[in-house]
This record gives structure tokens, C-alpha cells and sequence, in this order.
């Protein structure tokens, strides 16, 4: 049985995310705050190692300290995880996306969010020079709400893709855990 550390286990996506992985097979478990601080090498150690896979679902918020993303994969990968799923976004990539969407929508939104944005390049990019096995999950704005069924794409956002509900990057999540196409490359999902 693939044991799935899932990092973040009480937010919102994370608590989606165990319930899916969970309904797949999978043996969860679950990391809170409350447990271990996401960005603590030593205190993450003793879960990773029960881990075959380890899923981020550390994100921003108001209280996240600035770098909260990079500092968790930098944490993630000193406490020797193997396998990695880290959720990023597709807002700061264009790769994919149509002329006004990457032109004129992202250039304004980098003004409101560079400084997430910023740590989410960060993070990928330590994922991207590490030996780990890893992915990076780029979902577009997320939404509450029932599972819709989702459209993916490696290496580039999907196209029209502006929102995704939670249940439905839960259940990509999942999906890509099993998937080598997914090792070492971007997955962006939307409705």
C-alpha cells in the first residue's frame, strides 16, 4: 500500500485531498500545524520517512509568513522526501495560455499578487533542481463546490482554464500521484 503524506491535511484543499486519497487506496498521513510546522526540517523528518509520497498543500494566507511555499519545499526536501507533489499555480506562467490572458490579465494581476507569485517561482524551482521525484501542480483560481471533472495539461496551463474547484485538484492530486508522466514536469488543471 503507497503511504501519502499530505502536508497541510486541515486547509481546505489538504482536508480534500486526504478524503480522496483515502477513497483511492491510499494510506494517509495526515500533517496539521499542530503537529509539525511545515517549514521545519526536523519535526517534517519522521513523517516523510513513513512517506512514499509527500503532497504539499502549504499555501499563503494570512498567516503565512512571506516565503511560507519556498521554505516548505526547502523543508520537504532536507527532511529527504523522495516523491514530492507540490501544489504551485498557473498564474505566474503564461506557457499555454491565450494572447489576453497572458498579455493583459497576468501582467495586472502580477501588480496584486507578485510577491505570492514570486515564492510559488521559488518554490518550483527548487523542486526543479532537486534528485527528488516531483511535480508541480498548477491549478488556476480555486473554487468550493462539488467535483465538475477536470482538464490537464503538462508543461503548460490549460487552455481557458481560469478555476478549478478544490475537490476536483483533490481528485488531479490523486490522479497524478500514480502517473510517471507526471514525475518531473508541471501539471496544470481547470474545470
Amino acid at each position: 500500500m503507497t503511504h501519502v503524506a499530505v502536508v497541510g491535511a486541515n486547509g481546505r484543499t489538504g482536508r480534500l485531498l486526504a478524503i480522496a486519497a483515502e477513497r483511492a487506496g491510499f494510506a494517509v498521513i495526515r500533517i496539521t500545524r499542530h503537529e509539525a510546522d511545515a517549514t521545519d526540517v526536523a519535526a517534517l523528518r519522521a513523517f516523510v520517512a513513513k512517506a512514499d509520497v509527500v503532497v504539499s498543500c502549504v499555501g499563503p494566507g494570512p498567516r503565512s509568513a512571506n516565503g511560507v511555499l519556498q521554505a516548505s519545499t526547502r523543508a520537504l526536501l532536507g527532511a529527504g522526501a523522495r516523491r514530492i507533489v507540490s501544489i504551485s499555480a498557473s498564474g505566474p506562467y503564461t506557457e499555454g495560455d491565450g494572447l489576453f490572458l497572458a498579455r493583459i490579465v497576468k501582467p495586472v494581476l502580477w501588480r496584486f499578487l507578485g510577491a505570492t507569485w514570486r515564492d510559488m517561482l521559488a518554490s518550483d524551482r527548487l523542486l526543479a533542481a532537486s534528485g527528488a521525484e516531483w511535480t508541480s501542480m498548477r491549478p488556476p483560481q480555486l473554487t468550493d463546490g462539488p467535483a465538475r471533472g477536470y482538464r490537464r495539461a503538462l508543461g503548460r496551463n490549460v487552455a481557458h482554464g481560469i478555476r478549478i474547484t478544490r475537490a476536483d485538484l483533490a481528485r488531479a492530486i490523486v490522479d497524478a500521484i500514480g502517473d510517471p508522466a507526471t514525475i518531473r514536469t508541471s501539471v496544470s488543471v481547470a474545470n
